[in-house]
């Protein structure tokens, strides 16, 4: 098995992305300069450069609804065949299925395989879940958003193939004590991430460290739409890891996108702190509703002298959506102009101009002799008719 993880890891290294310009945020340094000229790269360095690029930059994202519903609709992506993907490994389950890293054998680069057991879906009444994840993943195109390359069924599963998050996910980062310039890059790609699916009218729901992925070149990506929403107004469903649920997901008034700022600043808080600013008190629901409301939101030592984290967090943390930063009148630009950002040119990070370096190991697949999903002769078809838009 260690022959086969290094040489999977030699692979990740000799595909490695070419490096990017700028400053590098490396672990336990606040700011680690690889070229005298981009000093100031981090600052808004030209105050008018960075007004114009924020013009076309609202303006790009006023009409990208009507393509992305194009698309969604038209519900065109690539297809393949599972035999022509060599599977490295199994890497980690979700809810409704497992992904692998896989070698596709046609160019030799690596993917993620995302694989769906169609009974599975079908018994848990995920179908329409399901489709709608592929046809969200095939609609979106972003920088800052896992990609789909392929989508395919066979007689027993549903395939999505993926970027493939060499790195794993934010998690891997829970008991590491990040440099704040390391944090607020990484919350910055959150936020142009969640930023691009509000304008698709997309709600994630699901925001939370375990679909917050790292890549080889520790830029990061949202992933897992398979609870987001496209939508047409108020949405009353519960949805969501109860950890990161905003109340009102909870309650009955319904909801819109406001819940993803609420759980960006759940995420940015145990980046700072390394633990959930509510107590747990039971798993349901309502007993989280009730820790939330009854508990005041507190911070412990000062992690970050001087910083004006807290008041940010504050103001994404407010238990009514009304007041919630990133929901008010200026939208996502009250996060973006927070004092906490002063340093930060969105700019910059929306060209991928900067970087943090995180002392990650790449993830190592665990090989097996037989992967038990894969269809056989004696399988039959499960469903088909439940899954045409897959």
């Amino acid at each position: 098995m260690s022959k086969s993880g290094s040489w999977f890891g030699n692979l990740i290294r000799s595909i490695r992305a070419e490096p990017v310009e700028g400053i590098r945020i490396q672990k336990g340094l606040d700011a680690a300069i690889t070229d005298p000229k981009h000093v100031d790269a981090l600052l808004p360095h030209d105050p008018e450069e960075e007004k114009r690029w924020n013009r076309q930059y609202k303006e790009n994202l006023g009409g990208v609804h009507i393509w992305v519903d194009a698309r969604f609709e038209a519900n065109v992506c690539p297809r393949e065949k599972i035999e022509n993907f060599e599977i490295l490994g199994h890497l980690g389950r979700g809810a409704f299925g497992h992904v692998y890293a896989v070698k596709y054998r046609v160019d030799h680069r690596l993917y993620a395989l995302k694989v769906l057991s169609k009974a599975h879906v079908f018994q848990r009444s995920f179908v329409p879940w399901a489709i709608s994840e592929k046809k969200m993943l095939n609609a979106v195109e972003n920088k800052f958003i896992v990609k789909l390359h392929f989508a395919f069924k066979d007689r027993k599963n549903l395939y999505m193939v993926m970027d493939l998050a060499s790195r794993g996910d934010l998690n891997r980062l829970r008991e590491t004590s990040l440099p704040e310039m390391t944090v607020k890059l990484i919350i910055a790609q959150i936020i142009l991430g969640t930023e691009y699916l509000h304008a698709c009218k997309i709600v994630h729901r699901d925001l939370k460290p375990d679909n917050i992925f790292i890549f080889e070149d520790c830029f990061i990506k949202i992933g897992d739409l398979g609870l987001a929403k496209r939508l047409k107004g108020r949405t009353y469903s519960l949805a969501g890891t109860i950890g990161y649920m905003a109340p009102e997901v909870i309650g009955t008034a319904g909801y819109g996108i406001e819940v993803d700022w609420w759980s960006i600043g759940i995420i940015l808080y145990k980046l700072v702190y390394l633990k959930h600013p509510f107590p747990k008190q039971g798993g349901t629901p309502k007993q989280r509703l009730a820790a939330i409301t009854g508990t005041k939101l507190a911070f412990p030592e000062v992690i970050y002298p001087g910083s004006s984290v807290n008041d940010l967090l504050r103001g994404m943390l407010t238990l009514s959506p009304r007041f919630r930063l990133g929901y008010l009148k200026g939208g996502s630009d009250d996060i973006k102009d927070h004092e906490w950002f002063r340093n930060i040119s969105f700019c910059e990070v929306a060209r991928k101009a900067v970087r943090v370096e995180l002392d990650l190991t790449p993830l190592m697949p665990v090989p097996s002799e037989v992967y038990e999903f894969l269809p056989t002769e004696k399988d039959d078809d499960i469903l088909p008719h439940r899954f045409l838009e897959f």
